[in-house]
């Protein structure tokens, strides 16, 4: 219960002051991988992945090993219930433990999803990269040759329908 209240009580706090202040209020850092969407990342000792402070595995590893550390031969002997307190920090490294694969899970699927974003933009990158060859490969001459034959085409089919229009039978009988 003592190593608990140590743990969490501000001024033993074993972070930063950035990590034990200010850092538990930002976000997670996150990249943006396509509109609207974002893949959070990072890991957080002095948190956990739901924003939890107080049973951070990081808290719970240092104060683990701090009550380790402190303990000592002359200890054991003295106090009987040294196996339960052994048994409690080894539950509480456990908790850590998992707390930390957790993390790692979380960490994982912030990955595929990132593969997966960079996999869409090399395939949009290739795709992209065929229509820019497709329109720099494109025979110019031919190009102006067509269009001046449709030019040519289009203004004798206006020359045509002018004379067309300008018809009448006075015209005609004349």
């Amino acid at each position: 219960a003592a190593t608990a209240t140590a743990a969490t009580d501000p001024a033993t706090a074993p972070f930063s002051a950035h990590l034990a202040g200010p850092a538990l209020t930002e976000p997670r850092r996150a990249v943006q991988v396509a509109d609207g969407e974002r893949v959070g990342w990072g890991v957080l000792a002095s948190q956990d992945a739901d924003g939890e402070v107080a049973l951070a595995w990081g808290r719970e590893v240092l104060r683990g090993l701090a009550t380790l550390a402190a303990l000592t031969p002359a200890a054991a002997a003295q106090d009987p219930g040294y196996g339960e307190l052994l048994g409690a920090v080894a539950g509480d490294l456990s908790a850590a433990g998992r707390s930390l694969a957790r993390e790692r899970g979380v960490l994982g699927a912030a990955e595929k999803r990132v593969e997966a974003a960079r996999d869409r933009h090399r395939d949009v990158l290739v795709t992209l990269r065929a229509q820019v060859v497709s329109l720099e490969g494109v025979d110019l001459a031919g190009v102006s040759a067509t269009l001046r034959a449709t030019q040519i085409r289009l203004e004798a089919s206006y020359a045509t329908t002018a004379r067309i229009a300008g018809l009448s039978l006075a015209s005609l009988l004349r």
